[in-house]
């Protein structure tokens, strides 16, 4: 038997094939996906939701994700607006005072929830209209009625609709503040009167 001359070694490196990606038979491109256990795919689950809830978390206690109030246009450059450069940052105080507008004989009824948790800085809560809650410091008058989209002057109470209350020829406006006549209106910066467990006691009348 003839044997084959011993053939030389070749330098060349064979490159192992690269995968296809499977096709059937219409010729569409089929992905082949590893399969998870239900342990692993409960743990992927449990992953996603937890990523998301925390993403969730995040964007709504950010401060600009906060509500902000609505206040109309007519009051939006009062006296004391929520633009009031005075007013200092959340949380300088937490203070209280007590406060009653009558206005034709007509209380205003500060409890109803369209009154209620209306600013960060200023607000009436829980159900309660009658006491004020201030938790920043150089807080007026008129900073407390622009959060209800309201306004207060020395001759005006507008209402958070836009009807107006003005001092006329037959009827007056006017404020107390523990007892006593207060000329300083949408200005005054309610404080306790004289302790720290008396708060102002606040009332605004027209008629």
């Amino acid at each position: 038997m003839s044997r084959r001359p011993h053939e030389p070694k070749s330098d060349r490196t064979e490159t192992p094939a690269t995968p296809q990606p499977l096709q059937d038979n219409a010729g569409k491109i089929k992905i082949k996906m590893p399969k998870l256990s239900s342990k692993q795919l409960y743990a992927v689950i449990i992953g996603v939701l937890f990523f998301g809830s925390t993403a969730a978390y995040a964007f709504f206690s950010s401060p600009t994700a906060q509500a902000q109030p609505n206040v109309p246009d007519h009051v939006s450059q009062a006296a004391g607006s929520l633009q009031d450069s005075n007013v200092g940052p959340l949380g300088g105080i937490h203070e209280h005072f007590r406060i009653a507008v009558t206005l034709d004989g007509v209380p205003i009824d500060f409890s109803r929830a369209r009154y209620q948790l209306r600013d960060q800085r200023f607000h009436f809560e829980d159900g309660d209209g009658v006491t004020g809650h201030m938790h920043a410091t150089g807080i007026t008058l008129g900073y407390v009625f622009s959060t209800l989209g309201m306004k207060l002057d020395s001759t005006c109470f507008v209402l958070d609709g836009g009807r107006e209350f003005c001092s006329d020829g037959t009827k007056r406006l006017e404020m107390f503040v523990n007892g006593r006549v207060n000329a300083e209106f949408e200005k005054y910066a309610p404080k306790a009167a004289g302790t720290d467990t008396q708060m102002d006691d606040i009332v605004i009348t027209y008629g």
